[in-house]
């Protein structure tokens, strides 16, 4: 009979043999396990790079027959999620481009009112790039459209401004131009004067030499006064020297009633105007405004 000590240290090495076994299973359950699952991942991954590769490759395919099959709408119902909003964007925009389009290329009507409120929008230009029959602007620079414009008012004695004061028109060192075909009335907007600005500004009407006043905008005009109406007006300044005051138009001295006044030119338009007359050192900006204009 083997001893008591004996029997358990048997019995102790059968715990620990059976023991040993058990972990050994469990460890080769949570190879086989991880194997498994790294297996599914790699199979998931793969999935994905031939899915994206098929799509890349047949979509195109696939959309067209599903559009012959099932019609368009229903496809780009199904599909707007992915672009529907670059689409849109894209279709607001080209919208945008038509709308603006005709607005800056129209002469007459509420597009045309409209234009001349947009044409610049602080100091870009919008509707230079959408012009379509543009030409060259002459003095007036970049594209234009040839203006149909007359001289309505220049040399008038006495000539007082709006608001009280001496007039340019009394030293005939002013001419009011207005457009017609059509007729822009007092308040009235038209793409067009502000071309015609443009081109009596490059003429030389520009402070500290001269001014360029769109009266066709004038809030404080009266319709039924004189010195008021739908015109454009321009003008040579004064400056004061040694207690004397001269006139930027040839730096003489300004005198109260010009002497040396000349009738304008036949082939400068002129309507209206009681005396159709200016200081000579006015022609040359005058015809180059008319040569811009055409």
């Amino acid at each position: 009979m083997p001893e008591t000590s004996d029997v358990e240290a048997q019995l102790a090495e059968q715990r620990a043999a059976q023991l040993a076994a058990m972990n050994a299973r469990d460890q080769e359950r949570e190879r086989r396990k991880q194997e498994a699952r790294e297996k599914r991942l790699a199979i998931e991954g793969y999935a994905k790079k031939a899915a994206g590769r098929a799509i890349r490759r047949y979509g195109k395919q696939v959309i067209g027959k599903a559009a012959a099959r099932y019609g368009i709408g229903a496809v780009l119902a199904a599909t707007a999620p992915a672009w529907g909003t670059i689409l849109l964007i894209f279709g607001i925009g080209a919208f945008l481009i038509i709308v603006l389009t005709a607005t800056c290329n129209s002469t007459t009507g509420w597009l045309a009112n409209w234009g001349a409120k947009i044409v610049t929008f602080g100091q870009v230009d919008i509707c230079g790039p959408l012009e379509i029959a543009s030409r060259s602007g002459g003095a007036g620079g970049g594209a234009s459209y040839p203006l149909d414009i007359v001289v309505t008012s220049a040399y008038r004695p006495g000539a007082k401004t709006i608001r009280g004061g001496p007039s340019a028109h009394g030293r005939a060192e002013a001419i009011d131009i207005a457009l017609r075909n059509p007729i822009v009335p007092l308040r009235g907007s038209d793409p067009r004067i502000t071309q015609l600005v443009s081109i009596a500004q490059a003429a030389g009407f520009t402070p500290a030499k001269g001014n360029t006043l769109n009266e066709y905008a004038e809030p404080e005009c009266d319709p039924n006064a004189s010195s008021c109406g739908g015109h454009v007006h321009v003008e040579f300044n004064t400056y004061t020297k040694d207690g004397k005051t001269y006139t930027y138009c040839d730096d003489t001295e300004v005198k109260v009633t010009p002497t040396d006044l000349i009738a304008i030119p036949s082939d400068i338009k002129v309507e209206g105007a009681s005396h159709p007359q200016v200081r000579p050192c006015m022609l040359g900006p005058i015809t180059a405004i008319f040569n811009a204009a055409k």
